[in-house]
């Protein structure tokens, strides 16, 4: 069982350059470990032990090493246990909750995929720490949590109730979030304002009328985001209706089975995709990806992910590019044959922002956090920037690496003219995820049990 834990601790300020001390409520360390850092550490390698054969030495190690020293360096281990212990939580007091497996840049650590954060392992998918977190991070990164409808509103609850009210306090809707293009329609989101103490000494707060339980509360209206990350966190709860559909599967009595379990090779389960059974799947049920999928005969999450990504409104050129090559499978020549082992997978397309930084480490071998810098002056047409600090850096990284300086510069301007037409892979393998087990549980169900729910 969890214990309880000290809600009004914050620790000393200690002359950081943000005080992550002071961020987050603390999570009950056991009397063993010193610090957040120790315990993290210590649960980080023993979830390791149960899901890599080899995780002390060799390039797992590695990586969690040097996840572990990065977040430490920040000061974010208690930001991660915080987002460990809600979670933890939740699966332990709700209901049989189904919780998302990630959404975006959390799944490029492999310390997040170990506390169960979330379900993808980037070591698999070649996903890069430096796009979560990196050496020049000075915020607080964000860490959505998806869940299913029934269990949404609930684990919203639990949380404040966790934390208490005066620690816990949701931000007052806003009219627009229906009309924002920019949210899915398949998502409702919760945003609450959770401090390292009472929250009106940080950010005002207003009473407002709940039309759901029609009684009046104290809501967050508005608040200064320079706030987050020095005593306060802003944590979003997302209701996910693909996770509510998955979860009718997994509780049917003709589909109950763990989630994880689910095998991701399943070849009935392309089989079905091949042939367009994917209606009411979504980002798979537009005739773009059907026809994509037809021709393309994806059989690997990986696969599925780019076809979905690029089934997306206003990337119908670059679909029928990426189709024609896959099923042309011609050799592609490229500025330098290392570019290979990055770029083989989507047919020499530069299609993922996880791409670009990979293929500037390998050439240049610049610093993770130039490198993510550098990705994001060039995703922005920022290019004075790009041009003028990053451009040098490249050509000097990869003449150093013995590369020739007209491939180099040749290179960086192949990366100016696609950099903000990329995307990120992280959020799209997490897509393909969950949709290929909506299919993967459906085929196995009869049609009088899809019928009665």
């Amino acid at each position: 069982m969890f214990q309880g834990f000290n809600p009004f601790y914050g620790g000393s300020t200690c002359g950081r350059p943000y005080e992550y001390c002071e961020t987050f409520p603390s999570v009950h360390i056991p009397e063993q470990f010193g610090n957040e850092d120790e315990y993290l550490s210590f649960m980080v390698y023993e979830a390791a032990k149960r899901k890599y054969a080899e995780s002390q030495n060799g390039t797992i190690g590695k990586r969690i090493e040097e996840e572990l020293l990065r977040l430490k360096q920040k000061h974010l281990a208690g930001y991660i246990l915080f987002i460990w212990d809600i979670i933890s939580y939740g699966k332990e007091t709700l209901d049989s909750p189904l919780f998302g497996p990630g959404n975006g840049n959390e799944c490029c650590s492999v310390v997040n995929y170990l506390l169960g954060i979330t379900a993808i392992d980037p070591i698999e998918y070649n996903l890069p720490f430096e796009k979560f977190v990196n050496g020049k991070t000075n915020h607080v990164p964000t860490i959505d949590i998806h869940i299913d409808s029934d269990s949404h509103e609930k684990f919203k609850s639990l949380v404040i109730q966790r934390y208490g009210k005066r620690i816990a306090r949701q931000i007052w809707p806003k009219e627009t979030t229906k009309n924002n293009t920019e949210i899915p329609e398949n998502i409702l989101i919760h945003r609450l304002i959770i401090a390292d103490m009472d929250v009106d000494f940080y950010i005002p707060v207003e009473e407002r009328l709940n039309e759901k339980t029609n009684t009046i509360e104290r809501y967050v209206v508005e608040h200064d985001r320079d706030l987050i990350g020095k005593g306060v966190v802003e944590q979003r709860i997302v209701l996910d209706k693909d996770l509510s559909l998955l979860k009718c599967l997994l509780c049917s009595p003709f589909g109950m089975m763990d989630k994880d379990s689910i095998p991701l090779d399943d070849e009935d389960t392309y089989r079905a995709i091949w042939n367009e059974e994917v209606d009411g799947v979504s980002y798979m049920s537009n005739s773009r990806f059907k026809d994509a999928a037809k021709k393309c005969c994806p059989n690997s999450i990986s696969e599925l992910a780019i076809l979905i990504a690029l089934s997306m409104p206003m990337r119908q050129k670059v679909l029928e590019e990426y189709v024609r090559r896959h099923v042309e499978k011609k050799a592609v020549n490229y500025f330098i044959p290392e570019m290979s082992s990055v770029l083989d997978e989507t047919h020499g397309l530069l299609l993922y922002m996880e791409q670009l930084m990979l293929l500037t480490q390998i050439v240049s071998g610049m610093d993770g956090a130039d490198i993510e810098s550098m990705r994001k002056a060039l995703m922005r047409r920022r290019r004075e920037e790009s041009m003028n600090t990053y451009e040098p850096l490249f050509v000097d990284g990869g003449r150093g690496n013995g590369y020739p300086e007209h491939l180099l510069k040749d290179l960086y301007q192949s990366f100016w003219k696609y950099a903000a037409h990329t995307f990120s892979k992280c959020h799209y393998i997490c897509l393909a995820t969950t949709a290929y087990k909506i299919i993967y549980l459906s085929r196995r169900m009869s049609k009088s049990a899809i019928i009665s729910w």
